[in-house]
């Protein structure tokens, strides 16, 4: 896995953050994506956003897993979508943090296995 991408923090303050699910930070051409708690249908076209958001003169994008408890197929779809985008563009993509079990089963039982999208 590439070494993880520092980024500023973005403008609200470290306690407003952490209870944001979904938060976007830049440093130069780095992007990070933090995903906090339940990642599903309801969240999809935010992070479809942020996603859009984090090609804007990118070269890095990151997505960081952060006590993530649940992630649907919407956001599952989302992520492989992104990914698969990254190397069009030639776009360095990838994941931090601990990628929870339970994530890693929903991607098998979907049968995603196959987009190894965390490899």
């Amino acid at each position: 896995m590439p070494d993880e991408v520092e980024v500023e923090t973005c403008a609200k303050p470290p306690e407003a953050r952490s209870e944001e699910p979904l938060v976007l930070s830049r440093s130069g051409d780095a992007c990070l994506i933090r995903l906090t708690g339940t990642i599903d249908i309801g969240m999809a076209a935010e992070l479809k956003s942020m996603l859009m958001a984090g090609f804007e003169n990118a070269r890095s994008i990151r997505i960081l897993f952060e006590r993530v408890s649940d992630l649907d197929v919407t956001a599952l779809a989302l992520l492989w979508a992104a990914r698969r985008k990254a190397e069009q563009k030639n776009v360095k993509f990838g994941f931090s943090g601990e990628i929870p079990k339970a994530l890693r089963d929903a991607v098998e039982d979907l049968g995603m296995e196959g987009l190894r999208l965390f490899d």
